[in-house]
C-alpha cells in the first residue's frame, strides 16, 4: 500500500441530496436491484452535546446509516434503530467513528463502544471491528473512481483468513488485503467510497472462510 491520503468529507457529500437516489445492482450472490433513500435529519442527544445527522440508505449491512458531514469531519452516528456512544448513557460520541483525513494502510480501531436503542435503551456493545482504510482506483459498473476510499471492516475473533472474491477483484481492479495489511485479522465487509458520490460498492464477507457472499454495485444516481 502507498501513504496516500484523501479527505473523507469529500467521499460523503456534504449536502446529502448530492448522493442522489442511487440504484445498486447485486453483482454477485444475490440478485436484482436496490434503491437508496435520504431521510430526515435526526439528532443525538449526546450529553457532551447533540449532533445532527441525517438517515441515508444504501448500506446494505448498516441498514440505514445514520451520518453527519459538517465539512471537517464525517461522523458516523449509529444505524436505523440505534445511536452509537462511548458507554449505556449516550454520553460522548465515539471519536473512532469521526472520520476527517484518512491514510491509506491506516487501521481504526473504535474499541469499546455501545449500540444504544432510539428510546436510550442500552442495546449492545461491540469491540471486536477494526477498519482498514485502503485507497485504490476503482471500476464499479465501467466507471472508474479515483483513489477510492475502501473500507475494510476487520473482524479481530477471527484470524486472517485469504479473501476469496471468485475473481471480482479483477471486475473491480483492486488488490485484496495481505494478513500484514489487516494485522492478521479476518475480513467482513467491505465499502467503497467515491469522491463526491458517496458509497458506490459493497459486500458482505464470510470472516471463518474469507469467501464474498455477495457484493453491491451503483449501477445509477438519478
Amino acid at each position: 500500500m502507498s501513504w496516500e491520503l484523501v479527505w473523507f468529507p469529500d467521499y460523503m457529500p456534504l449536502d446529502p441530496n448530492e448522493h442522489g437516489i442511487k440504484t445498486f445492482e447485486w453483482v454477485y450472490g444475490k440478485t436484482g436491484e436496490y434503491t437508496s433513500t435520504i431521510g430526515q435529519t435526526e439528532t443525538v442527544p449526546y450529553l457532551s452535546g447533540p449532533i445532527t445527522g441525517v438517515q441515508i440508505t444504501n448500506h446494505a449491512y448498516w441498514g440505514t446509516l445514520l451520518t453527519a458531514n459538517d465539512g471537517q469531519t464525517v461522523k458516523f452516528l449509529g444505524t436505523d434503530d440505534s445511536f452509537l456512544s462511548t458507554d449505556p448513557n449516550v454520553l460522548v460520541h465515539p471519536a473512532e467513528f469521526s472520520f476527517a483525513t484518512l491514510r491509506d494502510g491506516m487501521i481504526i480501531d473504535p474499541g469499546l463502544y455501545y449500540y444504544i436503542k432510539k428510546d436510550l435503551s442500552p442495546q449492545d456493545s461491540e469491540e471486536d471491528i477494526m477498519i482498514l482504510v485502503d485507497i485504490q482506483t476503482t471500476t464499479i459498473h465501467g466507471n472508474f473512481y479515483y483513489k477510492s476510499v475502501i473500507f475494510w471492516w476487520l473482524d479481530t475473533k477471527f484470524s486472517y483468513i485469504p479473501p476469496d472474491f471468485h475473481g471480482k477483484e479483477s471486475d473491480l481492479g483492486i488488490t485484496l488485503p495481505s494478513s500484514f495489511d489487516t494485522n492478521g485479522y479476518s475480513i467482513t465487509e467491505i465499502e467503497v467510497y467515491a469522491l463526491e458520490r458517496g458509497l458506490v460498492a459493497c459486500g458482505d464477507i464470510d470472516p471463518e472462510t474469507g469467501s464474498l457472499n455477495e457484493l453491491a454495485e451503483l449501477k445509477r444516481v438519478e
